[in-house]
């Protein structure tokens, strides 16, 4: 790092019947360090337009920054502050680098894709899952014949996959003892349908 140095001079003469004496005063300013945040790492679904950064994305250091974001070809403008992610089909993680002029930094964010959020209002396949307040076990009812090409997934409301896995009898006994207590999306899909419904663990 290259510090900006200030420097005041301060010249005091003082004049003697014999000799002079000279005082120099040499004062230095350290600029604050160069912090960047590229973001908190989260979850987003098909669709979903995310905002990389954070307000502000970079603080301290000479105040003006150069913003270089990567991998290039998935933002919208990898070199602002906050570019914008939505083609994003798998977990991917992101580098910042911020040049100020006098030194860089950088920082890295993940994000993480998830095809099963935002879906808590559907309701596109003929199935049953209860009790919908549990205390271990639930049960999945699903009309015959049918079962087969459908697979579920339990979500935590933020959208992370707790258990995932395919659905082998038209009425299935799930055991979910290792579950916390609090809220969940069970999600049942096929290639082209899918519900979900809301849950509970006592």
């Amino acid at each position: 790092m290259k510090p900006l140095v200030l420097i005041a001079l301060v010249l005091i003469l003082y004049t003697r019947p014999i000799n002079a004496q000279v005082s120099i005063t040499l004062q230095v300013h350290q600029p604050p360090e160069l912090s960047i945040n590229a973001g908190n790492d989260t979850t987003i679904s098909s669709g979903y337009v995310h905002t990389l950064g954070a307000s502000p994305t970079a603080t301290g250091g000479l105040s003006y920054y150069d913003y270089t974001w990567a991998p290039r070809a998935l933002l919208d403008n990898p070199y602002s502050a906050n570019p914008k992610v939505s083609q994003l089909d798998k977990k991917t993680e992101f580098y910042l680098t911020v040049d100020d002029g006098n030194c860089s930094k950088q920082d890295a964010v993940t994000i993480s894709y998830n095809d099963y959020i935002g879906i808590d209002d559907m309701n596109q396949i003929q199935a049953q899952v209860y009790p919908t307040l549990f205390t271990n076990q639930i049960t999945i009812e699903l009309e015959p014949d049918d079962y087969l090409i459908y697979k579920y997934a339990l979500l935590s409301l933020s959208g992370q996959t707790i258990i995932e896995g395919p659905i082998k009898n038209r009425q299935t006994v799930l055991n979910l003892d290792f579950c916390l207590p609090g809220h969940y999306l069970f999600v049942i899909k096929s290639a082209n349908k899918t519900s979900a419904f809301r849950i509970v663990k006592k």
